[in-house]
C-alpha cells in the first residue's frame, strides 16, 4: 500500500502547491502536509505534475458483444493512461444494450473483472421501455441516454415527442439527467457527390438539430427533466440554448 506521495507541482485549491499528500488505508488523501515534512517514506514525483483525476461522463467501450470495437480492458488503461480515474459508459454498442435492469446487471458481470478505473454506465431510454424508467433507475444508472434519430444500432431504437412525454417526468422525479442526440431527421435533396466536402455536410443541415432542440426545450419546460444535448454541431442552436438556461430552465451542452 502507497503511504503517500510528494511532489513541487500539485494542484490544490485551484494553485500549483509543493507538498505532501498522505492517504488512509482505503487510498484516500487523509491530510496534506508541507513538502517533505512528512515523516513517513513518500513516492517523490520532483517536478511532476499531480493532479486530480478526469471523468468522462461519455464512453463507448462496446462490451459485451463487439468487444472488438473497443472493450473495457483496454479502454480502461488507455484511460488510465491519460489521466482518467472514472468512466460512464453508454447504453449502446454493446450487446444487449443496456435498456433494462437485467441488461445493466448482465454488463456490470462482463466488466467488473476487467476495470482499471472507476466505472458506471448510463441506462438507455427506447421506445419499449420509455413507461419503465423508475425500474431502469433503480438499477443504478448515473443517467439516461436518449437518440431523436436512429442510433446506427437496430436494437437502440429512437424516440419520439410521445415517448419522451411519457418518460421525462419519471426521469426528472429521480434528478438524473437526460441525455439526448438532439437530431429530428426530415428528407434532404440526395447529394451529387458524396465525397465532395459540401455535398456531404448538406445531407445534415442545421435544422435537424435546430427543430430537436426546440422540442427538448419544451419538454424541459413542461417536465422539469434536466437535459443535457451531446455533442452539438450546430453553432447556431446555441442562442436558444442560453435563452433557455437564461430563463432558468435545467438544461445543457456539450
Amino acid at each position: 500500500m502507497i503511504r503517500g506521495l510528494r511532489s513541487k507541482q500539485i494542484w490544490i485549491n485551484d494553485r500549483w502547491q509543493s507538498a505532501d499528500l498522505l492517504f488512509d488505508e482505503h487510498g484516500l488523501i487523509e491530510a496534506i502536509k508541507d513538502y517533505k515534512s512528512a515523516e513517513i517514506d513518500l513516492i517523490d514525483h520532483g517536478a511532476l505534475s499531480v493532479i486530480p483525476g478526469l471523468v468522462d461522463t461519455h464512453v463507448h467501450f462496446n462490451e459485451p458483444g463487439r468487444e472488438d470495437w473497443e472493450g473495457v480492458s483496454s479502454g480502461t488503461a488507455a484511460a488510465a493512461a491519460g489521466g482518467i480515474t472514472t468512466v460512464v459508459d453508454m447504453p449502446l454498442n454493446s450487446s444487449p444494450v443496456t435498456t433494462t435492469p437485467e441488461t445493466v446487471g448482465a454488463k456490470i458481470a462482463a466488466v467488473e473483472s476487467k476495470l482499471s478505473i472507476d466505472f458506471a454506465m448510463h441506462g438507455g431510454l427506447v421506445p419499449e421501455n420509455c413507461d419503465k424508467m423508475d425500474a431502469l433507475i433503480q438499477s443504478g444508472v448515473l443517467g439516461i441516454k436518449a437518440f431523436l434519430c436512429p442510433s446506427g444500432i437496430d436494437e437502440f431504437g429512437h424516440v419520439g415527442r410521445k415517448e419522451l412525454e411519457i418518460a421525462m417526468p419519471a426521469i426528472a422525479a429521480s434528478g438524473l439527467p437526460l441525455l439526448v442526440h438532439a437530431e429530428v431527421v426530415h428528407e434532404v435533396e440526395v447529394t451529387s457527390d458524396p465525397r465532395n466536402h459540401g455535398d456531404y455536410a448538406a445531407t445534415r443541415p442545421p435544422s435537424f438539430e435546430r427543430n430537436a432542440i426546440e422540442m427538448m426545450i419544451e419538454l424541459v419546460e413542461q417536465t422539469g427533466c434536466k437535459v443535457h444535448i451531446v455533442h452539438l454541431a450546430d453553432a447556431g442552436s446555441i442562442p436558444a440554448l442560453a435563452a433557455a438556461r437564461g430563463e432558468g430552465l435545467p438544461i445543457t451542452v456539450e
